[in-house]
Protein backbone atom coordinates (compact mmCIF):
# COMPACT_ATOMS: atom_id res chain seq x y z
CA UNK A 1 0.00 0.00 0.00
CA UNK A 2 1.28 3.44 -0.89
CA UNK A 3 0.19 7.04 -1.23
CA UNK A 4 -3.12 6.53 0.59
CA UNK A 5 -4.90 9.07 2.78
CA UNK A 6 -6.87 8.19 5.94
CA UNK A 7 -9.29 10.66 7.59
CA UNK A 8 -12.73 11.09 9.20
CA UNK A 9 -12.77 7.88 11.24
CA UNK A 10 -15.94 7.37 13.34
CA UNK A 11 -16.38 8.50 16.93
CA UNK A 12 -17.30 6.81 20.22
CA UNK A 13 -17.26 3.06 19.49
CA UNK A 14 -14.36 0.74 20.21
CA UNK A 15 -11.65 1.05 17.57
CA UNK A 16 -13.88 2.92 15.14
CA UNK A 17 -11.58 5.93 15.50
CA UNK A 18 -8.57 3.74 14.52
CA UNK A 19 -7.59 3.71 10.86
CA UNK A 20 -5.86 0.27 10.60
CA UNK A 21 -6.38 -2.68 12.97
CA UNK A 22 -4.06 -5.71 12.87
CA UNK A 23 -5.05 -8.55 15.19
CA UNK A 24 -3.07 -11.82 15.16
CA UNK A 25 -1.87 -10.98 11.71
CA UNK A 26 1.10 -12.56 9.95
CA UNK A 27 2.41 -9.91 7.61
CA UNK A 28 5.57 -8.16 6.45
CA UNK A 29 4.95 -4.96 4.54
CA UNK A 30 6.29 -1.50 3.74
CA UNK A 31 3.85 1.42 3.39
CA UNK A 32 5.13 4.44 1.51
CA UNK A 33 3.70 7.95 1.30
CA UNK A 34 0.75 7.32 3.62
CA UNK A 35 -1.23 10.27 5.01
CA UNK A 36 -3.00 10.04 8.37
CA UNK A 37 -5.12 13.12 8.99
CA UNK A 38 -6.97 13.90 12.21
CA UNK A 39 -10.10 15.78 11.18
CA UNK A 40 -12.14 14.00 13.85
CA UNK A 41 -10.00 14.30 16.94
CA UNK A 42 -12.42 13.74 19.84
CA UNK A 43 -12.71 9.96 19.73
CA UNK A 44 -11.43 7.60 22.39
CA UNK A 45 -9.29 5.35 20.21
CA UNK A 46 -7.46 7.75 17.93
CA UNK A 47 -4.77 5.45 16.49
CA UNK A 48 -3.27 5.24 13.03
CA UNK A 49 -2.50 1.52 13.64
CA UNK A 50 -3.68 -0.72 16.45
CA UNK A 51 -1.79 -4.03 16.51
CA UNK A 52 -2.33 -6.90 18.93
CA UNK A 53 -0.97 -10.45 19.19
CA UNK A 54 1.65 -9.21 16.75
CA UNK A 55 4.51 -11.73 17.04
CA UNK A 56 4.40 -12.40 13.29
CA UNK A 57 3.89 -8.81 12.23
CA UNK A 58 6.54 -6.51 10.66
CA UNK A 59 5.34 -3.25 9.15
CA UNK A 60 7.35 -0.21 8.10
CA UNK A 61 5.95 3.21 7.23
CA UNK A 62 8.16 5.53 5.18
CA UNK A 63 7.50 9.11 4.17
CA UNK A 64 4.31 9.22 6.21
CA UNK A 65 2.56 12.53 6.82
CA UNK A 66 -0.48 14.00 8.49
CA UNK A 67 -1.43 15.05 12.00
CA UNK A 68 -2.01 11.46 13.12
CA UNK A 69 1.10 9.87 11.56
CA UNK A 70 4.07 8.55 13.52
CA UNK A 71 4.71 6.28 16.48
CA UNK A 72 2.88 8.57 18.88
CA UNK A 73 -0.46 7.46 17.42
CA UNK A 74 0.34 3.74 17.27
CA UNK A 75 -0.92 1.15 19.78
CA UNK A 76 0.91 -2.16 20.25
CA UNK A 77 1.20 -4.91 22.85
CA UNK A 78 3.33 -4.05 25.85
CA UNK A 79 7.05 -4.38 25.16
CA UNK A 80 6.53 -5.02 21.45
CA UNK A 81 7.64 -2.78 18.59
CA UNK A 82 6.56 -4.29 15.29
CA UNK A 83 5.34 -1.07 13.69
CA UNK A 84 8.34 0.97 12.54
CA UNK A 85 7.94 4.56 11.50
CA UNK A 86 10.55 6.31 9.38
CA UNK A 87 12.44 3.27 8.11
CA UNK A 88 13.88 4.48 4.82
CA UNK A 89 12.59 7.96 5.50
CA UNK A 90 15.46 10.44 5.19
CA UNK A 91 16.20 12.16 8.46
CA UNK A 92 14.57 9.59 10.72
CA UNK A 93 17.67 7.79 12.01
CA UNK A 94 17.84 4.97 9.50
CA UNK A 95 20.95 2.95 8.61
CA UNK A 96 21.41 2.86 4.83
CA UNK A 97 23.77 0.45 3.07
CA UNK A 98 25.42 1.49 -0.18
CA UNK A 99 25.29 -1.14 -2.94
CA UNK A 100 25.97 1.06 -5.97
CA UNK A 101 23.38 -0.77 -8.04
CA UNK A 102 22.70 2.13 -10.40
CA UNK A 103 25.77 4.41 -10.53
CA UNK A 104 28.32 6.27 -8.36
CA UNK A 105 25.95 9.11 -7.44
CA UNK A 106 25.58 9.39 -3.64
CA UNK A 107 22.24 11.18 -4.10
CA UNK A 108 20.67 8.43 -6.20
CA UNK A 109 18.36 6.50 -3.85
CA UNK A 110 18.51 3.42 -6.07
CA UNK A 111 22.08 2.82 -4.84
CA UNK A 112 20.98 2.42 -1.20
CA UNK A 113 19.16 -0.19 0.83
CA UNK A 114 16.57 0.40 2.06
CA UNK A 115 15.73 2.77 -0.74
CA UNK A 116 15.43 6.31 0.57
CA UNK A 117 12.25 8.03 -0.55
CA UNK A 118 12.40 11.43 -2.10
CA UNK A 119 9.41 12.55 -0.01
CA UNK A 120 11.38 15.33 1.67
CA UNK A 121 13.42 16.23 -1.39
CA UNK A 122 16.69 14.56 -0.35
CA UNK A 123 18.36 11.21 0.10
CA UNK A 124 19.96 10.52 3.47
CA UNK A 125 19.08 13.01 6.19
CA UNK A 126 21.01 14.56 9.07
CA UNK A 127 20.09 11.82 11.56
CA UNK A 128 20.73 8.92 9.19
CA UNK A 129 23.80 6.64 8.99
CA UNK A 130 25.61 5.33 5.94
CA UNK A 131 27.46 2.04 5.54
CA UNK A 132 29.74 1.52 2.53
CA UNK A 133 30.40 -2.16 1.83
CA UNK A 134 33.27 -3.70 -0.10
CA UNK A 135 30.93 -5.80 -2.26
CA UNK A 136 29.17 -2.76 -3.77
CA UNK A 137 29.13 -2.66 -7.56
CA UNK A 138 30.66 0.82 -7.67
CA UNK A 139 31.70 3.24 -4.93
CA UNK A 140 29.92 6.51 -4.03
CA UNK A 141 31.01 9.95 -5.17
CA UNK A 142 29.41 13.03 -3.63
CA UNK A 143 27.50 15.28 -6.01
CA UNK A 144 26.54 17.86 -3.38
CA UNK A 145 27.28 18.66 0.25
CA UNK A 146 26.13 15.89 2.60
CA UNK A 147 24.98 16.04 6.22
CA UNK A 148 24.43 12.74 8.00
CA UNK A 149 24.82 11.35 11.49
CA UNK A 150 27.52 8.74 10.88
CA UNK A 151 29.59 7.11 8.14
CA UNK A 152 31.24 3.69 8.20
CA UNK A 153 33.51 2.57 5.37
CA UNK A 154 34.20 -1.15 5.48
CA UNK A 155 37.68 -2.63 4.99
CA UNK A 156 39.10 -3.57 1.62
CA UNK A 157 38.14 -1.67 -1.53
CA UNK A 158 35.22 0.26 -0.02
CA UNK A 159 35.72 3.98 -0.70
CA UNK A 160 34.03 7.38 -0.53
CA UNK A 161 35.12 10.27 -2.76
CA UNK A 162 34.23 13.80 -1.65
CA UNK A 163 34.59 15.25 -5.16
CA UNK A 164 34.73 18.87 -4.01
CA UNK A 165 31.80 18.77 -1.57
CA UNK A 166 31.85 19.03 2.22
CA UNK A 167 30.82 16.26 4.57
CA UNK A 168 29.17 17.06 7.91
CA UNK A 169 28.72 14.27 10.43
CA UNK A 170 29.21 13.43 14.10
CA UNK A 171 30.75 9.94 13.83
CA UNK A 172 33.16 8.59 11.20
CA UNK A 173 34.83 5.15 11.05
CA UNK A 174 37.13 4.40 8.13
CA UNK A 175 38.41 0.87 7.59
CA UNK A 176 38.63 1.31 3.81
CA UNK A 177 39.50 4.31 1.66
CA UNK A 178 38.57 7.97 1.80
CA UNK A 179 39.48 10.36 -0.97
CA UNK A 180 39.78 14.16 -1.12
CA UNK A 181 39.63 15.95 -4.48
CA UNK A 182 40.55 19.40 -3.16
CA UNK A 183 40.07 21.46 -0.02
CA UNK A 184 36.81 19.86 1.13
CA UNK A 185 35.92 20.10 4.80
CA UNK A 186 34.99 17.15 7.01
CA UNK A 187 33.44 18.17 10.31
CA UNK A 188 34.65 15.16 12.34
CA UNK A 189 38.02 13.42 12.12
CA UNK A 190 37.64 9.72 11.33
CA UNK A 191 38.69 6.78 13.39
CA UNK A 192 41.04 5.34 10.79
CA UNK A 193 41.33 1.61 11.43
CA UNK A 194 44.22 -0.69 10.54
CA UNK A 195 44.56 -1.07 6.78
CA UNK A 196 42.63 2.10 5.94
CA UNK A 197 43.92 4.92 3.77
CA UNK A 198 43.21 8.59 3.16
CA UNK A 199 44.18 9.91 -0.26
CA UNK A 200 44.67 13.53 -1.36
CA UNK A 201 44.26 14.10 -5.11
CA UNK A 202 43.87 17.88 -5.53
CA UNK A 203 45.50 19.82 -8.35
CA UNK A 204 45.89 23.33 -6.91
CA UNK A 205 48.24 24.94 -4.40
CA UNK A 206 47.69 25.54 -0.68
CA UNK A 207 45.59 22.44 -0.16
CA UNK A 208 45.41 21.09 3.42
CA UNK A 209 47.01 17.90 4.68
CA UNK A 210 44.79 17.69 7.73
CA UNK A 211 46.90 17.80 10.90
CA UNK A 212 43.97 17.05 13.21
CA UNK A 213 43.70 13.54 11.78
CA UNK A 214 45.58 10.42 12.79
CA UNK A 215 46.19 8.35 9.68
CA UNK A 216 46.81 4.67 9.21
CA UNK A 217 48.03 5.10 5.63
CA UNK A 218 48.16 8.43 3.84
CA UNK A 219 48.65 8.97 0.10
CA UNK A 220 49.50 12.16 -1.79
CA UNK A 221 48.38 11.44 -5.36
CA UNK A 222 47.49 14.77 -6.96
CA UNK A 223 49.50 17.38 -8.79
CA UNK A 224 48.81 20.02 -6.16
CA UNK A 225 50.69 21.16 -3.05
CA UNK A 226 49.39 19.83 0.27
CA UNK A 227 50.56 21.68 3.37
CA UNK A 228 50.68 20.35 6.90
CA UNK A 229 49.88 22.87 9.62
CA UNK A 230 50.32 21.35 13.07
CA UNK A 231 51.05 17.91 14.47
CA UNK A 232 50.15 14.90 12.33
CA UNK A 233 50.57 11.17 13.03
CA UNK A 234 50.71 8.38 10.45
CA UNK A 235 50.47 4.89 11.93
CA UNK A 236 51.25 3.08 8.68
CA UNK A 237 52.70 4.14 5.32
CA UNK A 238 53.00 7.63 3.87
CA UNK A 239 53.30 7.51 0.07
CA UNK A 240 53.93 10.62 -1.99
CA UNK A 241 53.10 9.40 -5.48
CA UNK A 242 52.45 12.71 -7.21
CA UNK A 243 52.33 16.33 -6.14
CA UNK A 244 53.99 17.89 -3.11
CA UNK A 245 53.69 17.37 0.62
CA UNK A 246 55.00 20.61 2.11
CA UNK A 247 55.68 21.76 5.65
CA UNK A 248 54.17 25.09 6.60
CA UNK A 249 56.30 28.22 6.28
CA UNK A 250 54.08 29.94 8.86
CA UNK A 251 53.37 27.61 11.80
CA UNK A 252 55.40 24.90 13.49
CA UNK A 253 54.58 21.50 12.01
CA UNK A 254 55.45 17.90 12.87
CA UNK A 255 54.75 14.65 11.06
CA UNK A 256 55.30 11.57 13.22
CA UNK A 257 55.57 8.17 11.59
CA UNK A 258 54.48 5.51 14.07
CA UNK A 259 54.90 2.25 12.18
CA UNK A 260 55.74 2.51 8.48
CA UNK A 261 57.89 4.01 5.74
CA UNK A 262 57.74 7.30 3.92
CA UNK A 263 58.15 6.63 0.21
CA UNK A 264 58.58 9.43 -2.31
CA UNK A 265 57.89 8.03 -5.76
CA UNK A 266 58.48 9.45 -9.22
CA UNK A 267 56.53 12.68 -9.56
CA UNK A 268 56.28 13.25 -5.80
CA UNK A 269 58.06 15.83 -3.65
CA UNK A 270 58.71 16.05 0.09
CA UNK A 271 59.23 19.76 0.72
CA UNK A 272 60.83 20.90 3.98
CA UNK A 273 62.03 24.17 2.50
CA UNK A 274 63.63 25.16 -0.79
CA UNK A 275 66.26 27.71 -1.76
CA UNK A 276 63.55 29.99 -3.17
CA UNK A 277 61.13 29.45 -0.25
CA UNK A 278 63.26 28.54 2.78
CA UNK A 279 61.66 27.43 5.99
CA UNK A 280 62.85 30.39 8.06
CA UNK A 281 59.91 31.78 10.06
CA UNK A 282 58.69 28.45 11.47
CA UNK A 283 60.10 25.05 12.33
CA UNK A 284 59.47 21.59 10.91
CA UNK A 285 60.12 18.13 12.33
CA UNK A 286 59.81 14.79 10.60
CA UNK A 287 60.03 11.82 12.98
CA UNK A 288 60.67 8.48 11.31
CA UNK A 289 59.13 5.34 12.76
CA UNK A 290 60.51 3.38 15.69
CA UNK A 291 61.35 -0.10 14.50
CA UNK A 292 61.13 -3.42 16.25
CA UNK A 293 64.49 -4.07 14.60
CA UNK A 294 67.16 -1.66 13.45
CA UNK A 295 66.54 -0.33 9.95
CA UNK A 296 62.99 -1.66 9.79
CA UNK A 297 61.55 1.68 8.64
CA UNK A 298 62.90 4.60 6.69
CA UNK A 299 62.43 7.39 4.22
CA UNK A 300 62.98 6.20 0.66
CA UNK A 301 63.27 8.65 -2.22
CA UNK A 302 62.91 6.73 -5.46
CA UNK A 303 64.30 7.89 -8.77
CA UNK A 304 62.07 10.63 -10.14
CA UNK A 305 61.04 11.72 -6.66
CA UNK A 306 62.29 14.76 -4.77
CA UNK A 307 63.37 15.48 -1.20
CA UNK A 308 64.17 19.12 -0.48
CA UNK A 309 65.32 20.62 2.81
CA UNK A 310 66.24 24.27 3.29
CA UNK A 311 66.09 25.56 6.84
CA UNK A 312 66.93 28.94 8.28
CA UNK A 313 70.16 30.03 6.53
CA UNK A 314 70.93 32.58 9.25
CA UNK A 315 71.65 29.80 11.78
CA UNK A 316 75.40 29.24 12.01
CA UNK A 317 76.71 26.12 10.36
CA UNK A 318 78.60 25.29 13.55
CA UNK A 319 75.39 25.41 15.61
CA UNK A 320 74.13 21.81 15.76
CA UNK A 321 70.46 22.63 16.41
CA UNK A 322 68.48 23.58 13.30
CA UNK A 323 64.86 24.56 12.77
CA UNK A 324 64.26 21.76 10.25
CA UNK A 325 64.79 18.32 11.75
CA UNK A 326 64.56 14.78 10.39
CA UNK A 327 65.18 12.12 13.01
CA UNK A 328 64.39 8.60 14.09
CA UNK A 329 61.93 8.03 16.87
CA UNK A 330 64.27 5.32 18.11
CA UNK A 331 67.72 6.33 19.31
CA UNK A 332 69.55 2.98 19.49
CA UNK A 333 71.35 2.18 16.22
CA UNK A 334 71.57 -1.51 17.10
CA UNK A 335 67.84 -2.03 17.52
CA UNK A 336 65.31 0.63 16.48
CA UNK A 337 66.59 3.52 14.35
CA UNK A 338 65.37 4.47 10.86
CA UNK A 339 67.25 5.66 7.77
CA UNK A 340 67.13 7.86 4.66
CA UNK A 341 67.78 6.16 1.31
CA UNK A 342 68.38 8.33 -1.74
CA UNK A 343 67.86 6.67 -5.14
CA UNK A 344 67.37 9.75 -7.34
CA UNK A 345 69.52 10.34 -10.40
CA UNK A 346 69.03 14.09 -10.71
CA UNK A 347 71.44 16.21 -8.68
CA UNK A 348 68.80 18.82 -7.78
CA UNK A 349 66.15 16.31 -6.69
CA UNK A 350 67.87 15.39 -3.42
CA UNK A 351 69.16 18.59 -1.86
CA UNK A 352 69.45 18.94 1.91
CA UNK A 353 70.58 22.33 3.26
CA UNK A 354 70.49 23.90 6.73
CA UNK A 355 68.83 20.84 8.24
CA UNK A 356 69.42 18.62 11.26
CA UNK A 357 69.49 14.83 10.90
CA UNK A 358 69.57 12.75 14.08
CA UNK A 359 69.74 9.04 15.00
CA UNK A 360 69.72 7.75 11.43
CA UNK A 361 71.06 4.42 10.25
CA UNK A 362 71.80 1.07 11.81
CA UNK A 363 74.60 -1.45 11.90
CA UNK A 364 72.48 -4.11 10.18
CA UNK A 365 73.50 -3.52 6.55
CA UNK A 366 75.08 -0.79 4.48
CA UNK A 367 71.88 0.04 2.62
CA UNK A 368 70.21 1.39 5.76
CA UNK A 369 73.20 2.86 7.50
CA UNK A 370 72.39 6.57 7.69
CA UNK A 371 71.74 9.10 4.95
CA UNK A 372 72.61 6.74 2.12
CA UNK A 373 73.32 7.70 -1.48
CA UNK A 374 72.63 4.20 -2.71
CA UNK A 375 74.03 2.99 -5.99
CA UNK A 376 75.62 3.92 -9.25
CA UNK A 377 74.03 6.93 -10.93
CA UNK A 378 72.53 8.32 -7.72
CA UNK A 379 72.94 12.09 -7.34
CA UNK A 380 72.38 14.75 -4.72
CA UNK A 381 73.97 17.00 -2.12
CA UNK A 382 74.02 17.85 1.57
CA UNK A 383 75.24 21.21 2.76
CA UNK A 384 75.36 23.38 5.89
CA UNK A 385 73.59 20.68 7.92
CA UNK A 386 74.06 18.80 11.18
CA UNK A 387 74.25 15.01 10.98
CA UNK A 388 74.62 13.39 14.37
CA UNK A 389 74.15 10.35 16.60
CA UNK A 390 73.64 7.84 13.79
CA UNK A 391 75.59 4.88 12.45
CA UNK A 392 77.17 6.17 9.25
CA UNK A 393 76.42 9.87 9.25
CA UNK A 394 76.55 9.83 5.45
CA UNK A 395 77.13 6.71 3.36
CA UNK A 396 78.10 7.00 -0.29
CA UNK A 397 77.48 3.49 -1.58
CA UNK A 398 79.05 3.07 -5.05
CA UNK A 399 77.99 6.62 -5.84
CA UNK A 400 79.63 9.35 -7.92
CA UNK A 401 79.43 13.12 -8.24
CA UNK A 402 77.94 13.69 -4.78
CA UNK A 403 78.78 16.91 -2.95
CA UNK A 404 78.95 17.12 0.85
CA UNK A 405 79.85 20.64 1.91
CA UNK A 406 80.11 22.64 5.12
CA UNK A 407 78.31 20.10 7.26
CA UNK A 408 78.74 19.44 10.97
CA UNK A 409 78.98 15.63 11.27
CA UNK A 410 79.41 14.38 14.81
CA UNK A 411 78.84 11.59 17.30
CA UNK A 412 78.12 8.89 14.73
CA UNK A 413 79.93 5.56 14.46
CA UNK A 414 81.55 6.84 11.24
CA UNK A 415 81.17 10.42 10.05
CA UNK A 416 81.44 9.98 6.26
CA UNK A 417 81.90 6.59 4.62
CA UNK A 418 82.82 6.32 0.93
CA UNK A 419 82.27 2.73 -0.18
CA UNK A 420 83.53 1.91 -3.68
CA UNK A 421 82.89 5.46 -4.82
CA UNK A 422 84.45 7.84 -7.31
CA UNK A 423 84.57 11.53 -8.20
CA UNK A 424 82.78 12.85 -5.14
CA UNK A 425 83.52 16.14 -3.40
CA UNK A 426 83.89 16.64 0.35
CA UNK A 427 84.30 20.31 1.11
CA UNK A 428 84.60 22.18 4.39
CA UNK A 429 82.98 19.57 6.62
CA UNK A 430 83.51 19.48 10.40
CA UNK A 431 83.80 15.81 11.34
CA UNK A 432 84.24 15.11 15.05
CA UNK A 433 83.59 12.73 17.95
CA UNK A 434 82.64 9.81 15.70
CA UNK A 435 83.47 6.63 17.57
CA UNK A 436 85.20 4.66 14.79
CA UNK A 437 86.55 7.24 12.37
CA UNK A 438 85.89 10.62 10.85
CA UNK A 439 86.18 10.06 7.08
CA UNK A 440 86.57 6.59 5.55
CA UNK A 441 87.67 5.88 1.97
CA UNK A 442 87.14 2.21 1.08
CA UNK A 443 88.15 1.18 -2.44
CA UNK A 444 87.20 4.67 -3.56
CA UNK A 445 89.04 6.56 -6.31
CA UNK A 446 89.25 10.03 -7.75
CA UNK A 447 87.50 11.78 -4.87
CA UNK A 448 88.41 15.31 -3.78
CA UNK A 449 88.39 16.30 -0.12
CA UNK A 450 89.26 19.86 0.73
CA UNK A 451 89.16 22.15 3.77
CA UNK A 452 87.68 19.45 5.98
CA UNK A 453 88.43 19.25 9.71
CA UNK A 454 88.49 15.78 11.26
CA UNK A 455 89.17 15.85 14.96
CA UNK A 456 88.46 14.27 18.35
CA UNK A 457 87.45 10.99 16.74
CA UNK A 458 88.50 8.16 19.08
CA UNK A 459 89.51 6.13 16.03
CA UNK A 460 91.00 7.56 12.85
CA UNK A 461 90.71 11.05 11.48
CA UNK A 462 90.96 10.17 7.78
CA UNK A 463 91.06 6.49 6.85
CA UNK A 464 92.11 4.82 3.57
CA UNK A 465 91.76 1.10 2.94
CA UNK A 466 91.01 -1.32 0.16
CA UNK A 467 92.07 0.09 -3.21
CA UNK A 468 91.68 3.75 -2.35
CA UNK A 469 93.57 5.36 -5.23
CA UNK A 470 94.08 8.85 -6.59
CA UNK A 471 92.09 10.66 -3.94
CA UNK A 472 93.04 14.31 -3.69
CA UNK A 473 93.23 16.18 -0.40
CA UNK A 474 93.58 19.95 -0.21
CA UNK A 475 94.08 21.90 3.01
CA UNK A 476 92.44 19.38 5.32
CA UNK A 477 93.15 19.39 9.05
CA UNK A 478 93.15 16.27 11.17
CA UNK A 479 94.02 16.30 14.86
CA UNK A 480 93.30 14.74 18.25
CA UNK A 481 92.44 11.37 16.71
CA UNK A 482 94.04 8.00 17.48
CA UNK A 483 95.61 8.23 14.04
CA UNK A 484 95.13 11.46 12.18
CA UNK A 485 95.60 9.76 8.82
CA UNK A 486 95.54 5.98 8.54
CA UNK A 487 96.07 3.72 5.55
CA UNK A 488 95.46 -0.01 5.62
CA UNK A 489 95.93 -1.15 2.03
CA UNK A 490 98.08 -2.94 -0.51
CA UNK A 491 98.41 -0.23 -3.11
CA UNK A 492 97.36 3.36 -3.21
CA UNK A 493 98.28 6.77 -4.48
CA UNK A 494 97.48 9.91 -2.53
CA UNK A 495 97.86 13.51 -3.57
CA UNK A 496 97.98 15.89 -0.63
CA UNK A 497 98.31 19.62 -0.79
CA UNK A 498 98.20 22.05 2.08
CA UNK A 499 97.50 19.28 4.58
CA UNK A 500 98.12 19.99 8.25
CA UNK A 501 98.15 17.15 10.74
CA UNK A 502 98.63 18.26 14.33
CA UNK A 503 100.72 16.00 16.61
CA UNK A 504 100.28 12.47 17.31
CA UNK A 505 100.88 9.79 14.78
CA UNK A 506 101.01 11.47 11.46
CA UNK A 507 100.39 8.85 8.81
CA UNK A 508 100.46 5.11 9.43
CA UNK A 509 100.65 2.67 6.53
CA UNK A 510 99.82 -0.97 7.35
CA UNK A 511 100.19 -4.27 5.50
CA UNK A 512 103.19 -3.85 3.17
CA UNK A 513 104.96 -1.32 1.07
CA UNK A 514 108.00 -0.92 -1.12
CA UNK A 515 108.54 2.78 -0.81
CA UNK A 516 107.07 6.08 0.18
CA UNK A 517 108.38 8.91 -1.90
CA UNK A 518 107.73 12.52 -2.68
CA UNK A 519 107.63 13.97 -6.16
CA UNK A 520 109.40 17.34 -6.13
CA UNK A 521 107.68 20.42 -7.42
CA UNK A 522 109.65 20.34 -10.65
CA UNK A 523 109.19 16.59 -11.25
CA UNK A 524 108.36 15.81 -14.85
CA UNK A 525 105.40 13.60 -13.84
CA UNK A 526 103.75 16.29 -11.75
CA UNK A 527 101.77 18.97 -13.51
CA UNK A 528 100.55 20.43 -10.22
CA UNK A 529 103.30 22.41 -8.46
CA UNK A 530 103.46 22.15 -4.70
CA UNK A 531 101.79 18.73 -4.41
CA UNK A 532 103.06 15.80 -2.39
CA UNK A 533 102.54 12.31 -3.79
CA UNK A 534 102.68 9.28 -1.52
CA UNK A 535 102.91 6.00 -3.40
CA UNK A 536 102.56 2.54 -1.83
CA UNK A 537 102.82 -0.71 -3.74
CA UNK A 538 103.17 -4.42 -3.02
CA UNK A 539 106.20 -5.12 -5.25
CA UNK A 540 108.71 -6.13 -2.62
CA UNK A 541 108.90 -7.97 0.65
CA UNK A 542 106.66 -6.60 3.41
CA UNK A 543 108.11 -4.33 6.02
CA UNK A 544 106.78 -3.43 9.43
CA UNK A 545 104.24 -0.66 9.82
CA UNK A 546 105.67 2.78 10.27
CA UNK A 547 104.74 6.33 11.00
CA UNK A 548 106.46 8.89 8.84
CA UNK A 549 107.10 12.62 9.13
CA UNK A 550 106.80 14.37 5.81
CA UNK A 551 110.07 16.22 6.29
CA UNK A 552 112.04 12.96 6.60
CA UNK A 553 110.34 10.36 4.47
CA UNK A 554 112.88 7.55 5.05
CA UNK A 555 113.16 7.87 8.81
CA UNK A 556 110.52 6.48 11.16
CA UNK A 557 109.28 8.95 13.72
CA UNK A 558 106.17 7.97 15.71
CA UNK A 559 105.15 11.47 16.68
CA UNK A 560 105.29 13.97 13.89
CA UNK A 561 103.89 17.20 12.64
CA UNK A 562 102.99 17.60 8.98
CA UNK A 563 102.55 20.99 7.44
CA UNK A 564 102.67 21.15 3.67
CA UNK A 565 101.90 24.37 1.94
CA UNK A 566 101.79 25.16 -1.77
Amino acid sequence: MANTTFDFAGEGLSSTNTYITANSLTSTATFSGMTFNNSRSSGTFRYNVWASTETSLSWSFICASGARSGAGFTKEDAGINKIIWGAGNPGTGTLYTWWGSADTNWANGSNWSPTPSSCNGSTLGSSDSALIVTTATVMPILTSAVTISSLTINSGTAMVTLNGFNLTLSSFTNAGNFLFKGSEQVSTAPNNLAGSSVTYTGITTNLPFLSTWTYRNAVINGTGTFTTNGNTSVNGQLNINAGTLAFSRVVTSTITMVGGNITVNAGGTLDMGTASTPLSASSATLILAYGQTAGQYGLIVNNGGNMLVFGNPTVSVTTPAKNVVVRSSGTTIASNTAYIQNLVQNSTSFALSYGEFDYLGSNVSNSVSGITFDGSGVKGSISSSTIQSGYYGVLLNQASNITLSWNNILSNAVGIFLYQDSNNTLLGNQVSANTASGIDFYTSVGNVFANNNSYSNPGHGIDFYGSANNNTGVSNYSWSNQFNMYASLRSATFMLKGVSVIPRRLFRVLWSMKSIQTIPTAHSNSNIPGWLWIICSLTAAPVRSRSFPITRITTPEPYAFMAITP
